[in-house]
């Protein structure tokens, strides 16, 4: 009876230190991000077409989940690149806007809804930062403005979470403030270039 007892006491314990590892698995989660800026966003092959690009995204991403509810965070460091089209910007050959090289850090409330952990949907809402490593200058008639070192911007987005690991949506940014500057010079055509932008999104997470 005595050694019953001890073999259930041991496998109590057992299960109870594997739902502690799982529940801690499933609260911090580490992977990769990365995203296609487009144009014009779609559900096919078109959105993916080199006319339709406009940019990129790559980092580290770290998804924190409360067991169950499916609410938590999600945030990271994703290096960017940004290209703008001159052609159709610029009224002067002589005119440019160089690509733009940032560092961005989000923070997002993400809601998860899965289904046994096969598949599910998520949402997420939140702001980013971009820190400026490298161009986004404007030039204008000689004149060179230079874009601003640090800029911030809501977010929102949505999409679909596959075996717990792959997941796959869609982002809206939407940047605060303006990137250029000027007393003297009315910048405000190419202060709205980059001002709202769709993403195409893939993470996998360990």
């Amino acid at each position: 009876m005595k050694m019953t007892k001890k073999i259930i006491l041991a496998l109590t314990f057992s299960l109870a230190v594997l739902s502690i590892q799982t529940a801690s698995a499933q609260i911090v989660r580490y992977g990769f991000r990365g995203g296609i800026d487009v144009i014009n966003p779609s559900f096919n092959s078109d959105a993916l077409k080199v006319s339709n690009r406009v940019g990129y995204q790559l980092g580290a991403s770290l998804d924190l989940t409360v067991p169950i509810i499916g609410l938590g965070l999600e945030t990271g460091a994703l290096f960017g690149r940004h290209n703008y089209d001159s052609n159709s910007l610029m009224k002067n050959q002589n005119n440019d806007i160089s690509s733009f090289n940032y560092l961005q850090v989000p923070v997002f409330i993400k809601q998860k809804f899965s289904i046994l952990g096969l598949a599910g949907l998520y949402f997420t809402a939140g702001a980013y930062g971009n820190i400026k490593l490298s161009g986004g200058d404007l030039t204008l008639e000689g004149e060179k403005y230079e874009a601003k070192g640090f800029q911030t911007g809501l977010s929102g987005g949505a999409g679909v979470s596959l075996l717990n690991h792959l997941e796959l949506g869609f982002i809206y940014r939407h940047k605060l403030g303006d990137t250029y500057s000027s007393s003297t010079t009315d910048l405000s055509r190419y202060n709205k270039v980059d001002r709202n932008i769709w993403s195409i999104t893939a993470a996998y997470y360990f």
